[in-house]
C-alpha cells in the first residue's frame, strides 16, 4: 500500500458541531446556551437573535442569545437584557432596528408593550404601546410598515381579530380598516408579494383553516380562503423562501407536538410534504439564513420539557450536495475519511481508490463554496494521505466551523465532514 503525503497545517477553528448540512435532511446543530420555549427570533446581519421565552423552571426570560451560522457558535447574553421579560412575543426587523412586541410577562400578564433595540446605541428603548394586549400574535412588514395580526388578549379564549400597524413617524399604532375573518392565535405565517398568508393556529383548539390577505394603501384587507392544512396545527414555526412558505412542527389536534413539516407553494396554491423534524416540538424559535432553516428550542412532544436543541434543514443545492455516485456504481470505488476528528492542529485525510484515477480533493465550507483545493492529478490504486492546515487558496486562515473534504474521481464523488476544536 502506497501512502503519499502532501503537507499543510490545519486549524479549523470552532466548537464541536454534530452536523453535516446535506441538502434536504434535518441535522442536529449546537444547542442553545439555555432551554427556551415561546422565544422570538429574528435574523439581523446574517446572525440569529433569540429573545426571551420560558425555561424549564418556568422563569420568563429577558435575555438574548445570538447564533452565528458562519462559525457555528452561540453567544449567551449577546445583547443587553430588554426591560420586560416575556414569552410568546413577536419580533421583527424594521429600518435597522429590532422590535419586540407584546407577549406574556411575569405573572401571566399579557402585554401591550413594545421594546426596540437600536444597534447604533446598543440599547433598548420603549415605543408607544399597541391598542390591544397580544400573545401568540404575528408581526410582519406590509405596506412598508410593521403590521401585527391575531393572537389572544389573555391566556384563555379571548382571540384577537383586530389588525394594527405601527406609524413610525408618529410613534403610535393605528388600527387597520378591516379585521381578520376570525381571531386566531399562534398561526403559521408567510408574506409573499405584500400578501400575508395565515395557516392554522388556535381557535379553542388547533385549526386547519388557511387564508390570504392583501392590504390596500388605506389598510383595508381583502381576504380569501386557501386550501386547508393537511392536518390542524398551531404553535409551530414558519419561514418563507421565495414563494414557498415552510410550516414546521407545532401542536396537533391530539394536543401533542408533531415533527411534521409541509411547504405551501404560492404559485401552485398547494402543499407539499417536506422532511420531518428529528424531534417533535412546538413553541420553538425559527429562522432562515442563506437558505438554511434553523429550529431552536420549544416544548417536547408531551409539552413536559423545554428544549435547548437545534435542528437545521439545508434548502440549498450545491456542489457538496450532489449524489455521491451515479445509480448503479459501487461507492467502494473511492472512499475518504479523516483523523483525528474532531481535532486541533492538523487532520490527515485518507483517499482510497480501487483503480488508478484522476482525482481532485478540495475543502468546502457550509455554504458550498470551495475553500481550498488540496490536490489535483493522477493517483494509483491504493490509499493516499493528505494533510490540511485550514488555510484557503490564498493561504489565509479560515474561519471556525464545519467543513467538507470532497474527493472527485471521474464521475464518482465522496465527501467527509471535518470539525476543528480550538
Amino acid at each position: 500500500m502506497k501512502r503519499w503525503i502532501h503537507g499543510m497545517k490545519w486549524i479549523v477553528a470552532g466548537l464541536i458541531l454534530p452536523l453535516a448540512l446535506v441538502w434536504g435532511q434535518w441535522v442536529e446543530g449546537p444547542s442553545m446556551p439555555k432551554p427556551r420555549a415561546g422565544a422570538a427570533a429574528v435574523v439581523f446581519n446574517d446572525a440569529i437573535y433569540v429573545f426571551g421565552g420560558k425555561t424549564n423552571n418556568n422563569n420568563v426570560l429577558n435575555s438574548v442569545d445570538r447564533y452565528d451560522p458562519a462559525t457555528g457558535e452561540w453567544q449567551s447574553r449577546a445583547l443587553p437584557n430588554f426591560q420586560m421579560p416575556r414569552y410568546n412575543a413577536a419580533a421583527v426587523v424594521f429600518e435597522g432596528k429590532i422590535y419586540l412586541i407584546g407577549g406574556v410577562g411575569m405573572g401571566g400578564q399579557v402585554l401591550k408593550s413594545v421594546e426596540v433595540y437600536d444597534p447604533a446605541q446598543n440599547k433598548w428603548f420603549t415605543v408607544h404601546r399597541m391598542h390591544y394586549r397580544r400573545q401568540g400574535h404575528v408581526a410582519v412588514v406590509l405596506n412598508g410598515k410593521i403590521c401585527v395580526l391575531g393572537g389572544s388578549e389573555d391566556l384563555g379564549y379571548e382571540y384577537a381579530d383586530d389588525i394594527e400597524w405601527y406609524n413610525h413617524p408618529n410613534n403610535n399604532w393605528e388600527e387597520a380598516e378591516s379585521e381578520l375573518p376570525e381571531g386566531r392565535a399562534a398561526p403559521f405565517i408567510g408574506v409573499v408579494n405584500n400578501r400575508v398568508y395565515l395557516f392554522g393556529g388556535y381557535y379553542i383548539q388547533p385549526i386547519s383553516q388557511a387564508i390570504v390577505g392583501e392590504p390596500d394603501t388605506s389598510w383595508y384587507f381583502t381576504w380569501s380562503e386557501l386550501p386547508p392544512l393537511p392536518a390542524p396545527r398551531a404553535y409551530g414555526g414558519s419561514v418563507t423562501l421565495g414563494e414557498t412558505i415552510y410550516l414546521i412542527g407545532g401542536v396537533g389536534s391530539d394536543g401533542r407536538a408533531t415533527n411534521r413539516v409541509e411547504s405551501f407553494r404560492v404559485n401552485e396554491n398547494a402543499y407539499a410534504t417536506e422532511p420531518s423534524l428529528l424531534t417533535p416540538r412546538s413553541g420553538m424559535a425559527v429562522a432562515l439564513v442563506d437558505s438554511v432553516i434553523y429550529v431552536m428550542g420549544g416544548y417536547d412532544e408531551n409539552n413536559a420539557t423545554i428544549l435547548s436543541t437545534m435542528e437545521m434543514l439545508n434548502l440549498r443545492y450545491t456542489a457538496i450536495d450532489r449524489p455521491e455516485t451515479p445509480p448503479g456504481i459501487p461507492v467502494e470505488f473511492v472512499q475518504i475519511w479523516g483523523y483525528p476528528n474532531p481535532f486541533n492542529g492538523r487532520i490527515a485525510l485518507d483517499v482510497q481508490l480501487k483503480t488508478a484515477s484522476e482525482i481532485t480533493l478540495s475543502i468546502f465550507n457550509l455554504r458550498g463554496q470551495r475553500v481550498k483545493q488540496i490536490f489535483k492529478g493522477s493517483l494509483s490504486a491504493g490509499t493516499h494521505q493528505f494533510i490540511w492546515d485550514a488555510r484557503d487558496d490564498q493561504q489565509a486562515s479560515v474561519a471556525s466551523g464545519v467543513y467538507f473534504a470532497v474527493v472527485k474521481a471521474g464521475q464518482y464523488v465522496r465527501k467527509f465532514k471535518i470539525i476543528y476544536v480550538r
